[in-house]
């Protein structure tokens, strides 16, 4: 059977591509059949360009508990696998509660807004007297989109409507959706790198233009690395059932051996190169901040810290980089500044790894944000 559900008040924005099991009783049939046939069933999505969820799985399965622990690095391995929750979660936010109960085993897809709330298609699992390997076939079926509810047939207090195959060819469809997806893609993308290079290219100067082609590259870079760690849809909204209100921040310390750790982020090791790890004490070591156009100042300070993350040693190769990087209007500062931000956001979510990377407005002083009191260097 196919019908919709609608929902009011979400703590989330639904995704589109996410393929979510509900039910308001635990059916020991129906858990059976996905907990035997998961990892199946999060492939046939997958293949399709979506991802099923299935919450009591949540913080077990790898994937998605690497997902976690990207947006809570906090969280502790052994905690997370722990954690478990209903399928009856996304129910509480039904428009008409008392619909809940005719809620039998169903899985939700293709959310729409529709004025304050979401309409969701929903086709209910036929488990009674049905084979396995028909009930994969509806999910592909699902998943292929040639399943589809009318939209004036919303669930009512007695309406179950019975599916129809869609009239509209997948592939139309499908490129539509895409092509909105890329577009909106491309938009976040084209935001946050202008932003950044807002924030430290000086002028539209012509010269500049590799540096800014780097920065940029960088940026795309960081972005597909980490679009596939994000949190989104009901999985976000789920993981706010367990983190802190307050979202504690992890001491950062530097080992005797000049190594860097985030011991209460799961003890993840920030990973730099001698360049850009000698700017970036020098930042920790200045508080105050430090404006770019005069780093310059600095120099002195600079090289020891090459020189000890570096190994006791300098060359003139070196000395000639960091006066390149110290000179006003290279520019070469910039990409050094956006590798450094790259290395946090690559390990955890932009909304804890902007107290720990260097940043600044322009022509003000650049900082990093942490509290100097969970700043630790080891003797």
């Amino acid at each position: 059977m196919n019908f919709q559900l609608s929902f009011a008040n979400l703590p989330f924005k639904p995704d589109k591509s996410q393929v979510i099991y509900v039910e308001e009783f635990y059916d020991e049939q129906a858990n059976r059949f996905i907990t035997d046939n998961y990892h199946d069933l999060r492939q046939r999505f997958e293949y399709r360009g979506y991802e099923f969820i299935y919450l009591p799985m949540l913080f077990k399965d790898d994937e998605l508990k690497r997902k976690v622990l990207y947006y809570a690095p906090y969280l502790e391995t052994k905690i997370v696998a722990d954690k478990s929750l209903r399928s009856s979660y996304l129910l509480n936010f039904l428009s008409s509660s008392h619909l809940c109960e005719a809620v039998k085993p169903s899985i939700l897809f293709g959310p729409e807004r529709c004025g304050d709330e979401w309409l969701f298609q929903a086709c209910e699992l036929p488990l009674s007297g049905v084979a396995s390997k028909d009930i994969l076939q509806l999910v592909d079926a699902v998943s292929s989109g040639t399943l589809f509810v009318n939209e004036s047939c919303a669930m009512s207090d007695n309406v179950l409507m019975n599916y129809q195959p869609s009239s509209e060819p997948r592939s139309s469809r499908s490129c539509e959706c895409e092509e909105k997806r890329s577009a909106l893609k491309r938009s976040f993308f084209s935001k946050m790198v202008d932003r950044i290079q807002g924030e430290l290219f000086e002028d539209d100067v012509e010269e500049y233009a590799p540096l800014r082609d780097e920065v940029a590259e960088i940026l795309e870079s960081l972005e597909n690395n980490v679009k596939k760690l994000r949190l989104q849809g009901v999985t976000l909204s789920a993981i706010h059932e367990f983190i802190d209100k307050q979202e504690p921040l992890s001491p950062l310390v530097i080992t005797e051996d000049l190594r860097i750790f985030l011991p209460e982020y799961n003890n993840i090791e920030i990973e730099l190169s001698a360049q850009r790890k000698a700017l970036y004490f020098l930042f920790l070591n200045h508080p105050e901040g430090i404006v770019l156009q005069h780093l310059e100042e600095y120099h002195k300070e600079l090289m020891n810290y090459y020189k000890q993350t570096n190994g006791g040693v300098v060359t003139p190769r070196m000395e000639e980089s960091i006066k390149k990087l110290e000179t006003y209007g290279n520019n070469q500062l910039n990409v050094v500044i956006t590798r450094i931000r790259e290395a946090f956001c690559s390990k955890f979510d932009e909304r804890l790894a902007r107290h720990y990377f260097i940043s600044g407005e322009r022509g003000q002083a650049y900082k990093i944000g942490l509290p100097q009191a969970l700043i630790r260097w080891q003797e």
